[in-house]
């Protein structure tokens, strides 16, 4: 268990960098052991997704407890903070006996919506003991990176498909020239995910990925 300064409870995390709000949490599920559900410090702030187990509940809220909000966001900000790694998706750990110890996997997305058309995701998992994160590593990435591609591959489908529409409006009308396409400023909230990707239950899928883990 953590100190009472971090969270309780083993968690998984999926953020993006919002131009308009910064660093923020889109989804977030927590493991609890049953005998201990009701005297553990949740992170989440509903369960709108519960999957029972034999001796776990795993529980999945879009968004994490007021209580843990700070920290929460802190680990979320230090890990989009990241600028040393390569364009392509990469994996990294930090932590300390009082926020607990997070394992991180960077990767992009393209959105038509979205400044410069992409978007920085990170998927992340949390836990108070670090042996379980050196013991795991190997599985977290690669089960990370299952869950990034086929992010990333629905979102291509949707921005080309999108890319084509605005091609074909283009042709009758002005002609967005290559240096607005670098320059691009998104004007309006970001669309959600499921959304976005076209995928009404995206939370739900999501949501046994991490259960999985």
């Amino acid at each position: 268990m953590a100190s009472a300064n971090g969270p309780f409870e083993t968690h998984c995390c999926l953020s993006h960098f919002c131009e308009h709000a910064g660093p923020k949490i889109e989804f977030i599920a927590q493991v609890a052991p049953r005998k201990h559900r009701q005297a553990a410090a949740s992170v989440i702030a509903e369960a709108k997704y519960v999957t029972p187990d034999t001796h776990f509940v795993f529980e999945g809220s879009p968004g994490p407890h007021a209580k843990w909000t700070a920290v929460l966001r802190s680990a979320c900000i230090r890990c989009l903070s990241v600028e040393f790694l390569s364009p392509d998706a990469k994996a990294m750990c930090f932590g300390d006996p009082q926020s607990g110890y997070t394992c991180f996997y960077l990767f992009k997305i393209q959105d038509s919506q979205a400044r410069g058309y992409s978007r920085q995701l990170c998927l992340s998992f949390t836990s108070p003991a670090p042996e379980a994160l050196i013991m795991n590593y190997r599985m977290l990435t690669v089960h990370f990176g299952y869950i990034a591609q086929a992010i990333k591959l629905r979102a291509e489908a949707v921005y080309e498909k999108e890319k084509q529409q605005t091609q074909s409006s283009a042709a009758v009308g002005s002609v967005m020239t290559m240096n607005r396409f670098h320059t691009h400023r998104s004007t309006h909230t970001l669309r959600d995910f499921p959304v976005l990707l076209g995928i009404e239950n995206f939370y739900m899928q999501l949501h046994r990925q991490f259960s999985w883990l």
